[in-house]
């Protein structure tokens, strides 16, 4: 007799991935096209992901922040972090002004034409949200 406690798996059901691990692996797709989606605007836009990713950071802060709160934000070390923002500078993008907190600390803020270059990148991830909502 079988037992009840621990019931035979059909060897179709053995195939077939629980919920829990479809759950994962969608959410590790939609990552993956989300992520692809803003490499690709950030390849257009001639800046690299971390840029990418640091404007649209700096985008939501308006008073600014310091250079070790992106790194750790971007889980990239502080040089990465301070040659990113360089260029982003350089690109008149992202300014530098003193801290409203500690007038010897340096805040990053994004300058107007840094502002409209998230805002365009923000857009440009909608089609996730219109996928995410057409779902069942």
């Amino acid at each position: 007799p079988r037992s009840t406690l621990f019931p035979t798996r059909r060897s179709s059901d053995l195939d077939t991935p629980s919920v829990q691990e479809r759950i994962v692996s969608a959410i590790g797709r939609i990552a993956s096209v989300m992520r692809g989606g803003m490499w690709q605007f950030a390849t257009q836009e001639g800046l690299n992901p971390a840029q990418a990713d640091m404007l649209q950071l700096l985008l939501s802060r308006r008073e600014g922040v310091r250079l070790s709160w992106l790194a750790q934000q971007l889980a990239i070390s502080p040089a990465s972090a301070s040659d990113s923002v360089s260029a982003l500078v350089n690109k008149g993008l992202v300014q530098k002004a003193r801290a409203a907190d500690d007038g010897r600390a340096v805040a990053l803020l994004l300058t107007q034409a840094g502002a409209e270059l998230a805002q365009r990148a923000s857009q440009s991830l909608l089609f996730a949200g219109d996928a995410v909502s057409a779902l069942p």
